[in-house]
C-alpha cells in the first residue's frame, strides 16, 4: 500500500434534483437506510453525512471520509446494503433526471476537523 493509500480518503459528490420531492424522496428512500447501516456497521467510515445546498434547494452534497482508501473499496463498496444502495437507486436517477458529479481526495492533515 502506498502512503497515499494509507491517509485518510475522503469522497465528495453533488447531485442536483429536478424537484425538492425528487431529492427528499432520495435522501429518505435511498440514502438514509445506507447511512444508518454505514454508522453502525462500518466503523472505517469517520464521516458519511449528506448535506443541502442553501443557496439551491435542489443540489445535495455527499460527504464521505475513510480511514483509507482501502477501507473504501474494500469494505464499503463491497458491502450487501452498499450493493443494494448502488442497484436500486442507479435507475431511479437516470428515470429522474439527476446531474451527478464528484471527486475524491487524500487529506493533507494541514487544518482540523471537528464537529
Amino acid at each position: 500500500m502506498t502512503a497515499e493509500q494509507e491517509q485518510i480518503f475522503v469522497l465528495c459528490v453533488w447531485l442536483k434534483f429536478a424537484s425538492v420531492a425528487d431529492r427528499d424522496e432520495f435522501i429518505h428512500k435511498f440514502w438514509a437506510p445506507l447511512a444508518e447501516y454505514v454508522k453502525a456497521q462500518e466503523h472505517g467510515t469517520l464521516a458519511y453525512e449528506i448535506a443541502i445546498a442553501d443557496s439551491d434547494p435542489l443540489k445535495i452534497q455527499v460527504f464521505e471520509r475513510y480511514q483509507s482508501k482501502a477501507y473504501f473499496t474494500d469494505v464499503h463498496q463491497t458491502s450487501e446494503p452498499y450493493l443494494a444502495f448502488k442497484a436500486a437507486q442507479a435507475p431511479w436517477r437516470k428515470e429522474h433526471a439527476v446531474e451527478v458529479t464528484g471527486q475524491s481526495y487524500y487529506e493533507t492533515g494541514i487544518g482540523h476537523m471537528a464537529r
